[in-house]
């Protein structure tokens, strides 16, 4: 402690002999120009030029010397500006014994302070009232010093406030000299009067600081104040803070400013726990209305949106999620989710509808899809919660397709795109498990029924088949849609081709594991089961391997030649040892036949198009 006060006093005695040595070096620059090297060149050339003019009468130089002789003229010399190093140094030689005998007082007050407090000779309101003063000194002093040198009169701003509120903090914890609430309330005045200072200096980095030293305050006297009281200073920084960002565009103090709200509410959840109350629902939304509509407003004034604005979003949308959760009751937390479902909805179509901004109305509709996923979650479990995440998503990228067909088609692939690409992968994640389950029910099962016992067990698998077959149909329905959409021959362009083939591709994936399902559902005997899906899955080669030779297509080939190789595979590794011979020659014939039927057709398909180029 005593150390620091030292150091601090140091800093105010050179602040206060700054100034003169300011004065002393303009003082001492003034002078070089009127004793330095240019008059001495001008006086040398006044006595030079006549002398060089009669002996130019005599003896005429070329020009070419006279031009020399000009270029080799002495020059004044620019003065050189002192390092900060070089100034201090400067006032510390000048007067030292002076600044030493203050060195030494200073220390030994700090030695008579800390001699007092070990005796009591100071109590503890004096304690208290004495770190008050010299915060107050110490901001006083950095206030008028930001005058003439700003980060010098910051850091004071700030070391003031700090000694100033550590003062308080200490009277409400060791001493209990005041209530809980003045730590708070002159929190609330040292950060409206630094914020004014930043505004007067337009200073990000003091208003950052300014705010985070507000946000820390509260965490002294968190467990000692009532979490209203709490929470309404809180609102009132946020609101102050968002001010201050509507005045100057401060984006990021935004961010610190839900943050800061964020940790508090976890906090206190963790801790206390908050009650299913009106009255801290009530807190809830009125913070989440304050951010909620300063972003929009911000979007909708500025008619862009920049990363932070897009994290002040995000970042709403995910602290409603979280109060909801730890405010709302089990039976009104799906409707207050449905309800932000529909707030960010409608602040998606504001959006676009005034700005047309992709950015923000992409995340904002991100967020109300995150929350009707998470009031899904809720409402629904097992395959009833994968049967609504199909509806969902389908209906999701749908909509985001419809409305990029609205718009010039852009090369790069767009986010929103990619989002839904995401949304299929999941949801592919999701459905293994009802594939496995329909798989494990196949092979214990041989004859058609939608019920079995297993390990003591009833299971049903129908609604892991309505799963399978709900997104095979939405597979297709997408992609049919992207392709009336997009499709236009060689003009579509790659990125909607893609989502085109992954959408199509998912679908028939789904499909071949839908035709040997059912097969094996509907047929008693699997190994005719398994004779009909093969023979399907070879037709189905067929067609797409024909229309790719045909088209010259490389993803129909390739389509065809997975298939026939899936088929060739399970052929030979799997049915060769299990059907007898008569099955054998019936398959293998079958599909042989279907093979070397693409050869033909391939053919036929090139005789017409060179007779047709012929004619």
């Amino acid at each position: 402690m005593l150390g620091f006060i030292a150091i601090v006093l140091i800093i105010i005695i050179h602040i206060s002999f700054s100034n003169r040595i300011k004065r002393l070096e303009d003082k001492i620059s003034g002078q070089v120009p009127a004793t330095g090297n240019v008059p001495s060149a001008a006086v040398s050339q006044s006595n030079i030029q006549p002398q060089s003019r009669a002996m130019e009468k005599i003896f005429p130089e070329p020009a070419s010397i006279a031009q020399n002789q000009m270029a080799y003229a002495p020059q004044a010399r620019p003065a050189i500006e002192k390092t900060a190093l070089e100034r201090f140094v400067l006032w510390l030689a000048e007067e030292w014994p002076l600044k030493a005998g203050i060195f030494l007082l200073i220390l030994a007050v700090g030695w008579f302070v800390t001699y007092a407090f070990i005796n009591d000779w100071i109590g503890e309101v004096g304690r208290i009232t004495l770190g008050v003063l010299f915060g107050a000194l110490i901001l006083s002093a950095g206030f008028f010093r930001t005058a003439k040198h700003q980060l010098q009169g910051n850091a004071l701003l700030i070391l003031g406030a700090t000694s100033i509120l550590i003062s308080i903090i200490s009277g409400i914890g060791l001493y209990n000299l005041f209530p809980a609430t003045v730590a708070l309330i002159v929190a609330f005045i040292l950060v409206a009067f630094m914020t004014y200072v930043a505004l007067q200096q337009k200073n990000l980095s003091l208003a950052v600081v300014t705010i985070s030293m507000g946000s820390i305050v509260p965490i002294f006297v968190f467990l000692s104040v009532d979490i209203s009281i709490i929470f309404l200073y809180l609102f009132v920084l946020a609101a102050g803070t968002l001010w201050v960002t509507s005045r100057t565009g401060w984006n990021a103090l935004n961010i610190i400013s839900l943050v800061v709200v964020f940790l508090y509410s976890v906090a206190y959840d963790n801790f206390e726990g908050f009650d299913d109350n009106l009255q801290n629902l009530i807190f809830a939304f009125v913070f989440i209305f304050l951010f909620y509509f300063s972003s929009i407003a911000t979007i909708l004034f500025k008619k862009s949106a920049n990363a932070y604005d897009l994290v002040v979003a995000g970042g709403t949308g995910m602290l409603f999620l979280i109060w909801m959760m730890m405010i709302a009751s089990e039976q009104s937390l799906v409707y207050l989710i449905v309800f932000g479902v529909l707030l960010f909805a409608l602040g998606a179509y504001v959006i676009f509808s005034m700005t047309k901004e992709k950015n923000p109305v992409i995340l904002y509709s991100a967020v109300a899809l995150v929350l009707l996923v998470s009031a899904t979650a809720i409402q629904f479990d097992s395959w009833e919660l994968t049967v609504a995440y199909i509806v969902e998503f389908s209906s999701f990228i749908m909509i985001n397709l419809y409305l990029k067909s609205k718009e010039e088609i852009s090369s790069k692939f767009n986010l929103s795109e990619a989002f839904g690409l995401v949304l299929y992968v999941v949801l592919f994640v999701m459905t293994l498990t009802n594939i496995e389950r329909i798989f494990n029910y196949i092979d214990r099962n041989n004859y058609y029924s939608s019920r079995s016992y297993y390990e003591g067990q009833q299971i049903s698998i129908g609604g892991d088949l309505l799963v399978i077959i709900l997104l095979c149909v939405m597979s297709f329905l997408i992609t049919i849609f992207a392709m009336k959409l997009f499709y236009d021959n060689d003009k579509t362009e790659s990125n909607k081709m893609t989502l085109i083939r992954f959408y199509g591709v998912l679908g028939g994936f789904y499909s071949v594991i839908l035709i040997w399902v059912m097969a094996h559902l509907m047929i008693q005997n699997q190994t005719t089961a398994t004779m009909l899906s093969l023979v399907i899955y070879t037709l189905a080669g067929v067609c797409f391997y024909a229309a790719g030779k045909k088209n010259d297509h490389g993803l129909y080939k390739a389509i065809g030649g997975i298939l026939f190789g899936v088929v060739l595979l399970r052929l030979f590794l799997v049915e060769f040892g299990n059907m007898d011979i008569v099955e054998k020659i019936i398959t293998f014939f079958v599909v042989g036949i279907l093979f070397v039927s693409t050869t033909f057709i391939g053919r036929k398909n090139k005789e017409n198009t060179v007779a047709n180029n012929s004619l």
